[in-house]
């Protein structure tokens, strides 16, 4: 009989006083126990974090420097897990919670041969409900599962294209990357998950697979205000920009570039458009590194790098 993987919850940590305690408490919840907890503090105001968990041997506290971004607070999770012996990595939103069954569900199909992650289905934060964008984004194009789901036949596991996860909670096969380049620095926050799974699955030929029994709720705490929803407009455009220049579609680039300027103008919503042009003028030097990055070696290089740098001493 297999024993169960060693298992670790990198949770990347910034501002969320409000939102960390219910996310361990759900990991501590859970059926299967997990080996370490690291949260990757990247704030950018002093916080409580380390109050929060000083009794609680099992969460481990990594001070990053402030705002280093989703990506690099998850390599640093990552190479900390793997040089902890865990099996499994799963990162997990601060604003995500568990339900109890979901670790072990992820971690036992993470581990599978050929496989590097498994993702679960993201309901609302009271794991009663799925939002409409989450159906008609992620589930409904996953091959089989809406005509599982209506025979109430559900397979263990569905196999997921790149588009059909996103890194809000994603369990990785440890053995089966480590040696390879996990999130790109380049993406500051939003589209580093999809370029990762896309280089996962067309280029190192490993597997991804969504575990519908396994089940988070997740709120989308930055999307409570305009301000809020303007930001993570601008973020998700420039991670879609990135992610054309990465792959060389350059046609696909300008025309996202321009049709969002458009849509932004026929809303009249200058503070976006005012968001686009600082983006845009800070992605221009980036081209070369963007291309470069490219490079299996060349992206390897960068990810140390910055794994050297963004941890205080």
């Amino acid at each position: 009989m297999h024993s169960f993987p060693k298992v670790a919850v990198i949770i990347p940590f910034f501002n969320g006083d409000h939102l960390i305690q219910n996310c361990v408490a759900s990991i501590l919840k859970s059926k299967n126990p997990v080996t370490n907890i690291y949260i990757i503090d990247n704030s950018t105001k002093p916080t409580q974090v380390k109050a929060f968990f000083s009794s609680t041997s099992l969460v481990k506290i990594i001070t990053a420097k402030p705002a280093i971004g989703f990506g690099r607070a998850c390599n640093i999770g990552l190479k900390r897990a793997i040089s902890d012996k865990n099996d499994v990595g799963i990162i997990m939103n601060q604003d995500a919670i568990f339900e109890k069954e979901t670790i072990g569900l992820l971690a036992q199909y993470a581990t599978l041969e050929n496989t590097f992650g498994t993702v679960p289905i993201s309901y609302s934060y009271d794991l009663q409900t799925i939002h409409p964008k989450v159906f008609t984004g992620y589930l409904k194009p996953v091959e089989g599962f809406l005509a599982d789901k209506a025979d109430n036949k559900l397979k263990d596991t569905y196999k997921l294209s790149y588009l059909q996860a996103n890194g809000s909670c994603v369990a990785f096969n440890l053995k089966a990357i480590k040696n390879l380049p996990w999130f790109d620095p380049i993406f500051k926050m939003y589209g580093e998950d999809v370029e990762l799974f896309d280089r996962m699955i067309t280029k190192e030929n490993l597997s991804f697979f969504l575990v519908p029994k396994a089940h988070i709720g997740h709120i989308h705490s930055q999307l409570s205000n305009k301000e809020g929803k303007n930001k993570i407009n601008a973020y998700g455009r420039h991670g879609g920009q990135v992610m054309h220049l990465k792959k060389n579609q350059n046609l696909k680039f300008i025309i996202k570039t321009f049709h969002t300027y458009a849509l932004a103008l026929k809303k009249l919503n200058f503070k976006l458009i005012w968001l686009y042009l600082i983006s845009d003028i800070q992605l221009i030097p980036k081209i070369g590194l963007i291309r470069k990055s490219r490079e299996k070696h060349f992206l390897l290089q960068q990810i140390e790098y910055y794994l050297d740098h963004d941890q205080t001493k």
